[in-house]
């Protein structure tokens, strides 16, 4: 396997006061943290949620949940570039489509995120809490409760 250019690693979520950290697999180094802004304080994202992000090229889509929104992340920039206002509380992300699918588990819905512009294009309800989300043949596909 090659030598990928810079950023080379992987972000991932830790859990706790929104912040994410670029992991290098070549190296198996732990690079500086990615503030990706504050909770609120006593934030259910301090509890065990299995929240997920997701990434396409140099975006990261970060969920925070307390904070009802969803982060658009440069990993060039290593920076927050856009916040997505959503109505429910975003716990897992997916991409696919071309868009960015976002679960909302409070709202009972899965938001459709155009990730150029920032808009969501639509909610969807789903009559259940989702879970974990994914896109594959043409569908995005949801867990519920």
């Amino acid at each position: 396997m090659g030598r990928c250019r810079q950023p080379c690693g992987r972000l991932v979520a830790i859990l706790g006061p929104a912040q994410l950290r670029e992991v290098d697999p070549f190296s198996n180094t732990v690079g500086p943290v990615v503030d990706v802004g504050d909770m609120e304080p006593g934030s259910e994202s301090r509890l065990a949620l299995h929240c997920t992000i997701a990434a396409a090229g140099t975006a990261i889509w970060v969920p925070a949940y307390n904070a009802h929104a969803v982060w658009h992340v440069s990993a060039l920039q290593r920076a927050v570039v856009g916040v997505v206002q959503t109505e429910g509380s975003p716990c897992t992300v997916a991409i696919g489509l071309g868009k960015v699918w976002v679960g909302n588990p409070n709202a009972e819905e899965v938001d459709e995120i155009e990730p150029t512009t920032g808009a969501i294009v639509r909610r969807i309800a789903i009559g259940s809490p989702p879970n974990s989300i994914a896109v594959a043949r043409g569908h995005v596909w949801v867990i519920t409760n």
